[in-house]
């Protein structure tokens, strides 16, 4: 019976941290033959009902393990409300300066999390955030995925 209680209150916690963030997140996985094409602008809608303070915007990138480069150069354009576009060149770097990983493997897939904005102010109202590869080739290879999270603690 102590070990019952012992994880609920576990759990609890974890929950209770979990909690402390409102994440709004979106992810395409629409990468015919695992190819990224250089014209494939992925493109993410978000509506934020009230005005977000201190608010985190995430790139998501999946990739198959040991993809056949070491970075990823993109530009994400963030459109407000007010009309604005806010361009932010990215070079994902996949590998560490120590030649490891950058990215979290599981098997074959692997994940890459990088933050765009940190501490943003979102206005309320209508978002597109555009994610466009300058890779060299036509094509960045072994994609899975590309996403956007927005994280804004709870206050």
């Amino acid at each position: 019976m102590k070990k019952i209680l012992a994880l609920l209150a576990l759990c609890s916690l974890l929950s209770c941290n979990k909690a402390d963030t409102i994440t709004l997140s979106e992810t395409n996985k629409e990468f015919p033959a695992n190819r990224w094409q250089k014209e494939d602008t992925k493109k993410f809608k978000f509506t934020i009902g009230e005005g977000l303070m201190n608010a985190d915007v995430k790139l998501l990138f999946s990739h198959v393990h040991e993809p056949g480069y070491t970075s990823v150069p993109l530009v994400v354009t963030i459109s407000g409300p007010d009309g604005l576009n806010d361009e932010v060149p990215v070079n994902l770097q996949l590998t560490g300066a120590d030649g490891k990983p950058a990215s979290q493997c599981a098997g074959d897939v692997c994940d890459l999390t990088v933050t765009i904005q940190e501490g943003a102010t979102l206005k309320a109202g209508d978002y597109q955030i555009a994610v466009t590869s300058t890779f060299n080739n036509a094509y960045v290879p072994n994609v899975l995925a590309v996403g956007v999270k927005i994280e804004h603690p709870v206050q």
